[in-house]
Formats: structure tokens, C-alpha cells, sequence
């Protein structure tokens, strides 16, 4: 492909930025079993399931309550 000068110049300063070491954990002061459990609840959420129907999932063995606190939760990070 051939670029504009200006276009090149700013992928050639894009491309020789520095990448960080590593990439910054998300929400680090969650374990990651409560990072996991999150995880499956927000999927839960997409699938269109509902609180209650999420808390009668049997892997999940939470109560209802607890999954409001958790849905809560995940829409505030979002």
C-alpha cells in the first residue's frame, strides 16, 4: 500500500512506541475465583438470563440476593 507522508509518519510513530511489560490486571483487588465468578454472571447477563434465574443455576450456588450484589457490582465497572 503506499501512504501520505503524514500517514506514515504517524504508523512509524505509532509502531515504535514502547509496549508496557505487562498488561495491567483488571480490577486487581478481586480474587480470581470472584474475577471468574463475575465472568460467568456478566455471560449469564448477555444470554438475557434474569437475577433469579442466574442464582438457580446449580455451578453457580448463589442466592439471589448475592447475584443482585454481583450484578451491581459489574454494571458499576462497566
Amino acid at each position: 500500500m503506499i501512504f501520505s507522508r503524514a500517514i506514515a509518519l504517524r504508523m512509524i510513530d505509532y509502531f515504535s512506541q514502547a509496549l508496557p511489560a505487562a498488561v495491567p490486571q483488571a480490577f486487581p483487588e478481586l480474587s480470581e475465583r470472584e474475577r471468574e465468578r463475575e465472568r460467568e454472571i456478566l455471560d449469564l447477563i448477555a444470554q438475557g438470563h434474569k437475577n433469579a434465574e442466574i442464582a438457580n443455576r446449580n455451578r453457580l450456588v448463589l442466592g439471589e440476593r448475592t447475584v443482585r450484589n454481583r450484578v451491581s457490582n459489574i454494571m458499576s465497572k462497566l
